[in-house]
């Protein structure tokens, strides 16, 4: 199994748009585990998926 997943793979299983995740990160419902400090790539864990 995969530890990390990018924004865009949360985005497709969890059948939310990558703005919605986004929205959710702004109001404080869901935080990336990771954030890339050079690209910014946000990378979520399984529990953040779940």
């Amino acid at each position: 199994m995969k530890e990390l997943y990018r924004i865009s793979e949360v985005a497709k299983v969890t059948e939310l748009s990558r703005s919605t995740i986004m929205r959710y990160e702004e109001r404080g419902l869901l935080k990336p585990c990771y954030i890339d400090p050079s690209s910014k790539r946000r990378y979520y864990d399984i529990y953040n998926v779940l």
